[in-house]
């Protein structure tokens, strides 16, 4: 996915390109990036550090290498580098505080400099596409997740905002936000005593006790990954419904484990790496891993802060919890009750309660609630909403006639189109409520609708069926 070119030969066609673009400067992908370009065709190449000196946006940088001396490495023409920079905006991000503790401790400094930039090797992206991501070891010896989510790049979660600044030893590509190096020195305490410790889990630690699965994790001769939801999140599900499942041995221990990763530990890095794939679960279900606007998302749960460490593994809080599969459990999931409506489930599920509102504002709350009539919604999560622009999320919830536009366009009305008979259906024009069409495709595992992927499949309702989707189709 990623250009790895030869030096020379990304010089070469560096040089090909600032003459062809007369006054064009290297690509931003932000509208509010730096201008890091000088002349156009008449500007000299000159070395990473100069390149630097010569804007007003790396400061900060500037006093932060040579602080390190690593001005000198940046400067040596026999050197080649591919540094991702923070702004000085970035850098005033972590606060006066912080950056005075750094610029006096010159060996944590420079490995946090050292965590910016790769050694030996030109990696150009202008010309990259791909919805892939991509592991770089950085000079400090600790690895990043370069990804590409179909619209900015971000390393980690850091969005690339300036692409391709050429140099005479390397090639530049400029941050919004100053990357931090892992901190993976586990603590003495293993994954279930940790969880206890932190004091934002009790409702998830008391649920791991009363289901056995603390023993379990507590084996310091096993690993884990625990995506562990904080009391918050447990607050968001309705008492009844949250009550039920506390007091269901079986389905809190299939839901916990839907929670849990054996045998290998997955930190923040390696997450955002697999973004956009699948991974398996302790209860044999699958998660959905993706990167949205540089938050790390599992299915519609955000990473709210991760790498915990404990001596047997690794733990990130989420602000949501997970909802296995139906079909995994004997017992209906809360999600799946045979007797509500879409609507029902739409407004008593937290990550769906933006699509419940879209539905109020387009007044097709009657419809979507009745149990009369039959319905397949293509149902985009709130994470799904929260990455449309703002202006446009606005617009909608103030327009109802907009708003029943779109949320028609995830309809089809008068079907019930579960998971195997759209399978039968991928490529044929399925007209949806508000007279477009869409078409279902197959790419490897996954289901898609028009360019939106089928996040969780076949939640049935008395009014037929939802399948949740990871982004808003907007009417042609």
């Amino acid at each position: 996915m990623f250009n790895k070119l030869g030096y020379r030969a990304m010089l070469v066609a560096s040089i090909l390109t600032l003459s062809a673009c007369a006054e064009d400067g290297p690509a931003p992908i932000d509208k509010n990036a730096p201008d890091v370009s000088t002349s156009g065709a008449n500007r000299p190449l000159v070395s990473i550090f100069e390149t630097a000196v010569a804007t007003e946006t790396f400061t900060t940088l500037i006093t932060a290498l040579q602080t390190t001396g690593l001005d000198t490495d940046f400067a040596d023409e026999s050197k080649t580098f591919t540094v991702f920079v923070p702004t000085d905006s970035a850098f005033d991000a972590l606060g006066t505080d912080a950056i005075n503790d750094l610029l006096a401790d010159p060996e944590a400094l420079r490995n946090l400099l050292q965590y910016h930039f790769v050694a030996d090797q030109v990696i150009g992206l202008a010309d990259a596409s791909g919805a892939e991501s991509e592991i770089l070891t950085m000079a400090n010896g600790d690895n990043t997740a370069l990804t590409y989510d179909g619209d900015s790049f971000w390393i980690n979660s850091s969005k690339v905002i300036v692409t391709d600044v050429i140099a005479t030893n390397g090639i530049i590509h400029v941050v919004d936000t100053v990357l931090t190096p892992p901190v993976d020195e586990p603590s003495p305490m293993n994954v279930v005593e940790t969880i206890a410790a932190n004091g934002a889990f009790t409702v998830f630690h008391e649920a791991l006790v009363s289901t056995g699965l603390a023993d379990t994790l507590g084996n310091t001769n096993d690993m884990f990954t625990v995506f562990a939801p904080t009391d918050e999140a447990f607050a968001k599900i309705p008492d009844e419904i949250k009550n039920a499942l506390l007091a269901d041995t079986k389905r809190l221990d299939n839901m916990l484990r839907y929670h849990v990763i054996g045998g290998e530990t997955v930190d923040t890095t390696t997450a955002i790496s697999l973004s956009g794939q699948q991974k398996g679960m302790s209860n044999g279900a699958n998660v959905a891993m993706y990167l949205i606007n540089g938050k790390l998302n599992i299915n519609e749960a955000t990473v709210i802060n991760s790498d915990l460490w404990a001596s047997n593994g690794v733990i990130h809080a989420l602000d949501s919890v997970l909802t296995p599969p139906a079909h995994l459990v004997d017992v209906p999931d809360a999600h799946h009750v045979a007797v509500s409506s879409i609507l029902d489930i739409a407004r008593n599920t937290p990550d769906y309660s933006i699509f419940a509102s879209a539905v109020e504002a387009a007044n097709l709350d009657g419809a979507l609630g009745s149990p009369i009539d039959l319905y397949t919604v293509f149902l985009p999560t709130n994470a799904a909403f929260k990455a449309l622009d703002g202006a446009t999320r606005d617009h909608l919830f103030a327009d109802p006639t907009a708003m029943r536009n779109v949320v028609l366009r995830h309809v089809l009305p008068g079907r019930v189109l579960d998971s195997t008979v759209a399978i039968e259906r991928i490529g044929f024009n399925l007209q949806s409520g508000n007279g477009e069409y869409v078409v279902i495709t197959q790419q490897a595992d996954s289901l898609w609708v028009e360019d939106a992927k089928i996040r969780t499949a076949d939640i049935t309702t008395v009014n037929g069926i939802i399948h949740t989707i990871d982004k808003v189709l907007l009417p042609r």
